[in-house]
C-alpha cells in the first residue's frame, strides 16, 4: 500500500508537545523509559561547553512534572545504566540494569531497585557480565515483583523476586537471546534462535494458538499494552498486533520503501533511511496510511500507555528539550 498522503505536522501536535516540556536541567537528556503513569526515566549527561563528559544520572520526571534524581553514575567511564522502554516502571518501583565494565572488557552488572514511595535505591542482584557480548534481557518489574536475567553465554536464567521482601518468586532456565516482555500484567519470555523464536508465559498462559504461531515464526515487540509483528510478503508489508483478552490478530498493510528496517512506536512507525530506527523525522500513521513530517527538529522517541515523548536537539551534544504529550492530544488529519 502507498502512502496516501504526506502533511506537515499539525499547528495542534506543536502545542500539545510543547506545553508538554519537562522541566530538567542538564544539557544532554536521553529519555529511557515510560512508566504506568506517563512518568519518565531521562538519562542526563553533564557535559563541559567543548562536549566533554562529567557525569551522568537517571532522573524520574513525574506525571505531575515533578523531578526525582533515582542513580547518579559514581564513575560515568565505567558505570552505564538501561531500562526497559516500558516495563521498568510503576507507581511504585523503577527498576534497571547498571553495568561495571573494566578496561579489559569484564565486570559485573547490579540488578537496582528504587522505591518511589520513600525515594530509596537498593540493589536486589548481581550477575556476572564477563567477555560477554550477549547483552542483558532488561529487567522489568510486574506489580510489586521484579524479573531479571542471570547467568552467562552458556547457561542462563530468568529470575523474579518480590521487591517488598527479596523472597525469590521465579527461577527458571532459558534459551538464547531472552527479553522479557509485559502487556499490562502478563509477562512473557521470548527467545530468539533466528529463524525462530519462542515465547512462555511467566504465569497463566493466555496466548491463543495463532498468536503463538505467528510470534515464533516472526518474533515479537512489546509496548505494555500490545504485542506487535511486522511481517513481509514479496512487497506487501503489514503490522499485526494482539492484547490481552481478545482472540483475535489485528493487521494493518504499511508502506515501506527499505524493508522491515522501521521503529514501530503503534500506532506510527518510522523509517529508518540511514540504518538508525527512530533517526528520522517521517512518521507513518498505520491509521490513515499517511506520512506525517514533524517540525521543529523533534524527533519521536517512545509511546506507552497513551504517552508519547518528544525530543529536540538543539546543540551538537544531544538531544536538549524533551516533551511528553498525551497521544490522544496527537490526532492526525485525514488524507
Amino acid at each position: 500500500m502507498p502512502v496516501t498522503c504526506t502533511v506537515t505536522m499539525p499547528g495542534s501536535w506543536y502545542h500539545a508537545i510543547k506545553s508538554g516540556r519537562l522541566d530538567i536541567s542538564q544539557a544532554v537528556n536521553r529519555p529511557v523509559s515510560i512508566g504506568d503513569d506517563g512518568s519518565v526515566l531521562i538519562e542526563q549527561t553533564t557535559v563541559t561547553a567543548y562536549g566533554a563528559e562529567t557525569g551522568r544520572d537517571f532522573v524520574l520526571v513525574d506525571a505531575d512534572g515533578s523531578p526525582h534524581r533515582v542513580w547518579t553514575s559514581p564513575d560515568f567511564n565505567h558505570y552505564l545504566a538501561e531500562a526497559d522502554s516500558t516495563s521498568a516502571i510503576t507507581t511504585r518501583w523503577i527498576v534497571f540494569l547498571v553495568d561495571h565494565v573494566t578496561i579489559h572488557g569484564d565486570g559485573s552488572g547490579s540488578v537496582m531497585a528504587y522505591d518511589r514511595t520513600n525515594g530509596t535505591l537498593a540493589t536486589i542482584a548481581t550477575t556476572s557480565v564477563v567477555n560477554d557480548t550477549h547483552g542483558y534481557a532488561q529487567p522489568v518489574v510486574n506489580g510489586d515483583d521484579a524479573y531479571w536475567e542471570r547467568g552467562n553465554t552458556n547457561q542462563r536464567s530468568i529470575i523474579g523476586a518480590d521487591l517488598a521482601t527479596s523472597h525469590t518468586v521465579f527461577n527458571q532456565p532459558t534459551g538464547p537471546s531472552p527479553r522479557l516482555l509485559r502487556i499490562d500484567t502478563h509477562l512473557f519470555i521470548e527467545t530468539r534462535n533466528s529463524p525462530h523464536a519462542d515465547i512462555v508465559a511467566i504465569g497463566p498462559d493466555i496466548l491463543p494458538k495463532t498468536v503463538r504461531t505467528a510470534v515464533e515464526r516472526h518474533g515479537a515487540g512489546a509496548d505494555g499494552t500490545r504485542l506487535y509483528w511486522a511481517t513481509a510478503q514479496a512487497n506487501t508489508y503489514a503490522l499485526s498486533t494482539w492484547t490481552p483478552g481478545s482472540s483475535t490478530i489485528t493487521s494493518e498493510p504499511f508502506y515501506s520503501a527499505r524493508g522491515l528496517n522501521i521503529q514501530i512506536n503503534y500506532p506510527y512507525l518510522q523509517p529508518a533511511p540511514d540504518g538508525n530506527p527512530g533517526s528520522t523525522s517521517d512518521l507513518q500513521d498505520l491509521a490513515t496510511g499517511g506520512q506525517i513530517n514533524l517540525t521543529h527538529s523533534l524527533i519521536l522517541n517512545a509511546i506507552a500507555r497513551g504517552h508519547a515523548v518528544f525530543t529536540r536537539s538543539t546543540t551538537e551534544h544531544g538531544d536538549t528539550f524533551v516533551y511528553r504529550a498525551r497521544l490522544s492530544q496527537l490526532r492526525t488529519p485525514r488524507c
